[in-house]
């Protein structure tokens, strides 16, 4: 019997490799969601052909496995926990393979809650004796920012706050 979505070449190892590349993208799922283009490359790494890949993958976003949309949101609640800012968000899930108009959505309105979360990060990161006058911890503080991916105007803020 031949399953649904395998390849469609009439040979069984096509049907074998369906079968694999169904159960290794099970198991790779079984960690944590993916993006489509995750899901390819890791796909296409293992070996498996374009015409395999892509009936897998359409198989698992036929059943619900795979939903870009969901992951992305997924991993914008994960990055906000980890007190990351916007621009690295946002570049994560371009690098991901996630589409513009899907992150641009997610990723509105962040400014205020973003403030915040800098709020959070820089009362971790600064000791609690520091010198408001440190002109070398606030440029430590505002590139610690940055690399977080807050944007300018946030860090400026943040720097006004905390520095005199």
């Amino acid at each position: 019997m031949k399953m649904a979505g395998a390849g469609k070449g009439s040979s069984g190892n096509s049907d074998r490799d369906y079968r694999a590349a169904w159960n290794k993208s099970l198991r790779w799922l079984s960690y944590r969601q993916r993006s489509k283009k995750e899901m390819e490359g890791y796909l296409s790494g293992k070996g498996f052909d374009a015409e395999t890949c892509a009936g897998v993958i359409e198989r698992l976003e036929g059943v619900g496995l795979l939903d870009d949309r969901e992951f992305a949101r997924s991993w914008v609640e994960f990055s906000r926990r980890k007190l990351k800012g916007s621009l690295k968000i946002r570049w994560e899930l371009k690098n991901k393979g996630i589409d513009e108009k899907i992150i641009a959505d997610l990723l509105k309105n962040e400014l205020s809650s973003e403030y915040e979360r800098a709020r959070k990060l820089m009362d971790r990161y600064l000791p609690t004796d520091y010198e408001r006058d440190d002109r070398n911890l606030l440029r430590k503080t505002m590139s610690f920012l940055k690399r977080r991916g807050y944007p300018g105007e946030v860090v400026f803020k943040i720097s006004r706050k905390y520095f005199d």
